[in-house]
């Protein structure tokens, strides 16, 4: 189904009809998150070539997963028709045609483009305060363990460390100009563990942060940035995190500055 070019995907969703899928598997609806229903019912439905990593807006009724995939909206159409589960085309709002996407061009070296993301900004423990060697814990948490008690840490100097040191860099293709959080909140999750003994998987919860932000970055590798919008930014990507969708610079910055609703970062 891939035709090997990268395609900004866009899908329009009827996410009571998703939540009804699950609930007819038995999966506890009212204790997980929407993004890790979607992740499961897309590579259901396109395998390989389902969106990932995506970001799914709207509530109520009615929503859009955006989302970076090998395959066109012809392609992903096709496939969904000649394959998918009926029950699963019922998600689609408005059917297969709801579906449509875009080739994402190669950028030149010296182009600026604005970006917005969401990001699930964590580490892993090297051990010590917080918790043994390996625990994966909030970015803000773990660089307040590390630090002096008494010396004060900024939760918005930390996550914007964090995405600088994923999206600013050769590796990247990308230099990092601004970026600009817009909102904070923690989120309860739920994941299913691997297959135990008596082949059953259990679900467990875990909490993390949930971080939007916007931002400006110039190119330095068209093709190695185009391998971090198709690989994502950070962890968790295949549950609703890393989608980096790119906007014009003027949108960018007309982003509201830090610290405007403190509130919101409490």
């Amino acid at each position: 189904m891939s035709d090997g070019e990268l395609h900004l995907v866009k899908i329009a969703l009827r996410l009571d009809a998703f939540a009804r899928i699950a609930r007819r598997r038995g999966l506890p609806v009212h204790r997980m998150d929407e993004g890790y229903l979607l992740h499961g019912l897309l590579r259901e439905l396109w395998q390989a070539s389902a969106p990932s990593p995506f970001d799914l807006r709207g509530s109520g009724r009615c929503g859009d997963v955006w989302g970076y995939s090998n395959a066109s909206a012809e392609q992903l159409r096709s496939h969904a028709l000649d394959f998918g589960d009926p029950a699963q085309l019922d998600m689609l709002d408005g059917g297969v045609e709801g579906i449509a996407s875009r080739p994402v061009p190669r950028l030149m070296p010296g182009r600026l483009v604005g970006f917005r993301l969401r990001v699930c900004p964590v580490v892993r423990l090297s051990g010590g305060r917080g918790g043994k060697r390996g625990r994966e814990v909030d970015a803000f948490l773990a660089r307040c363990w590390a630090g002096d008690r008494d010396t004060p840490v900024s939760r918005e100097d930390v996550y914007r460390d964090w995405i600088a040191a994923r999206l600013d860099g050769e590796g990247s293709g990308a230099r990092l100009e601004r970026v600009t959080l817009e909102s904070f909140q923690r989120e309860r999750f739920v994941r299913r563990s691997k297959p135990g003994a008596d082949g059953e998987r259990r679900a467990h919860w875990i909490e993390r942060p949930d971080v939007r932000v916007r931002g400006e970055l110039t190119v330095v590798d068209g093709a190695r940035f185009a391998e971090t919008l198709r690989r994502g930014v950070g962890r968790h990507r295949a549950f609703g995190f890393g989608m980096m969708l790119l906007i014009p610079p003027e949108s960018a910055a007309a982003g509201a500055s830090l610290g405007t609703e403190s509130s919101r970062w409490s």
